[in-house]
């Protein structure tokens, strides 16, 4: 299977972040209007850890993809042999993703520059995002 390519999975990560965010602003929004106070920032705090776990979760299952991966038709697989890679595996690799976006998205940003477009998250977790067969990339479709 071929590494995604960068546009793939910046369209993927984007179709997370509306899939998420339509799930979370409702809640804070409703917290802000009964105005919680104390109670809004607990909130907050679990619905990070309820996407957190949804990430990792998704990363680890059997797709090996979020929900904007399975659109796209991308997948995280173990990068020596395209095995699934386990929940611990999953959650270092969340974890490293969160620095690396602290980090002035270096982490990230180096998804440009190294081979199979892997992020730094992806070298501490031995992972790469492939594209898979059934892709829409894969198939040629256009999103035209």
């Amino acid at each position: 299977m071929p590494a995604a390519s960068i546009a793939t999975r910046v369209a993927a990560w984007a179709l997370d972040a509306v899939t998420l965010g339509v799930l979370i602003v409702p809640i804070v929004v409703v917290g802000e209007v009964i105005d919680l106070d104390a109670r809004r920032s607990i909130g907050i705090g679990m619905l990070s850890l309820v996407a957190f776990v949804y990430l990792c979760l998704s990363d680890a299952s059997a797709s090996g993809a979020t929900l904007g991966k399975k659109v796209l038709g991308l997948r995280v697989v173990d990068a020596a042999d395209g095995g699934r890679i386990g929940i611990p595996r999953a959650v270092g690799r969340r974890l490293v993703y969160v620095i690396g976006g602290l980090a002035f998205y270096l982490g990230w940003l180096c998804a440009l520059v190294t081979p199979q477009h892997r992020a730094l998250h992806d070298y501490a977790a031995r992972t790469v995002v492939v594209t898979t067969q059934d892709s829409p990339v894969a198939r040629g479709d256009s999103p035209t």
